[in-house]
């Protein structure tokens, strides 16, 4: 599901609803999500497309870059977005894995490739896109209260990450 090469992925509407952060965070979390649950209706067969002040990202161990971004207004408001890594089966068998490529592409260009420990960012703003995902609410999906992420990111656009100096 994360990478768009599960069986339901022809289901998602591929055109994306603007949206704020606080507003995806308070989607109600479906009951019964575990790693096997299959693609639910509604918000996860849909594109979200969000303004976000960058915060932090770092590499998960899956080799997935880890975008954590804020509410624009109100920083107290946050929620994690994923680029998968393109050489994982799923990406590289997706048919969105040309857009997951150039998303991720985009992000290190402007923001730099990340490590395993976090790196802050900055403060700068971004236009992101993905589909939206209820993960697990522990790890990075703890960013929002009802675990929703964009998993995977389409589409990435920043003026700049204003990554502070090393």
């Amino acid at each position: 599901m994360k990478t768009l090469s599960d069986r339901n992925d022809r289901f998602v509407d591929f055109r994306p609803q603007g949206s704020y952060v606080e507003e995806v965070r308070k989607f109600p979390r479906p009951p019964g999500i575990g790693p096997r649950t299959p693609r639910m209706r509604n918000q996860e067969r849909q594109v979200f497309r969000v303004g976000i002040r960058l915060v932090e990202s770092r590499l998960a161990t899956t080799g997935d870059i880890v975008l954590i971004g804020k509410n624009v207004i109100d920083p107290r408001v946050s929620i994690a977005l994923e680029f998968p890594d393109p050489t994982c089966d799923g990406a590289a068998r997706s048919a969105k894995r040309r857009a997951m490529r150039r998303a991720r592409a985009a992000f290190i260009r402007e923001c730099g490739m990340p490590g395993r420990k976090v790196r802050y960012l900055g403060y700068g703003v971004a236009t992101v896109t993905g589909v939206g995902y209820f993960d697990s609410l522990k790890g990075p999906a703890a960013v929002a209260p009802n675990g929703f992420e964009l998993h995977p990111v389409l589409s990435f656009s920043t003026p700049g990450c204003n990554n502070p100096p090393p």
